[in-house]
């Protein structure tokens, strides 16, 4: 009977023992799961930190710069240059008057003293140039030269003797070498034409009536 009860109590004994080592062993797992479990709260509350950090932050944003104009530039004059007056105008350009060229040079002409040498050969060429570009219903009805001008009257009996010789580009250059200028008469009645023609001397200007109100002479 004792021998039993020693059986029960070591039995019982060792037990205990093995509940008190089954319950360590859990409370040293339970301290290192407890430790585990801080260091995953402390983690998460390092992630949290920084998520709301970065959360709270604004997101970047591209500005851009408002473009600023230049102001007009303004130039001021100084005073002594705003008393000055204003240059005058340009002169109006003055349309050309045929007539009236014609007429300076016919009077030209009357006033020039004679070069009996150049003047004879002048109308020796233009006779020949004559002879080989006009019709032979056409008649010279006076040619006379002088120092530097020649005058030359021609006669067409009618309209399209005058057109075949004069009406062509480039006819008193046929004629003559240096500048020339013509004059047209046309006589209804008869149904003539007379051409009045001026052949400048070559190596001189056509005479050119001076501007009023200026003292040199167009060359």
């Amino acid at each position: 009977m004792r021998v039993e009860r020693i059986i029960v109590g070591t039995l019982l004994v060792g037990s205990l023992i093995i509940q008190g080592l089954h319950a360590q062993n859990q409370r040293e797992a339970l301290a290192l799961l407890r430790d585990e479990l801080d260091r995953v709260a402390i983690s998460v509350e390092k992630l949290q930190r920084v998520s709301s950090a970065r959360g709270s932050e604004p997101p970047a944003r591209l500005t851009l710069a408002p473009v600023r104009q230049a102001p007009p530039t303004v130039i001021v004059a100084p005073d002594h240059e705003l008393d000055e007056p204003l240059p005058p105008p340009p002169p109006a350009a003055v349309p050309f008057d045929s007539n009236a060229a014609r007429a300076h040079v016919e009077r030209t002409f009357e006033h020039e003293s004679s070069d009996s040498g150049w003047a004879s050969e002048a109308q020796r060429e233009i006779r020949e140039n004559l002879s080989s570009h006009l019709p032979a219903t056409a008649s010279v009805r006076d040619l006379d030269c002088r120092a530097t001008l020649c005058r030359l009257e021609v006669d067409f009996p009618v309209e399209t003797d005058f057109q075949e010789a004069m009406g062509r580009p480039g006819a008193m250059a046929r004629l003559w070498k240096g500048p020339s200028m013509a004059r047209i008469d046309r006589d209804s009645t008869r149904g003539s034409v007379t051409v009045v023609g001026y052949l400048v001397r070559p190596g001189h200007p056509m005479p050119v009536e001076a501007p009023k109100g200026s003292l040199s002479t167009l060359e």
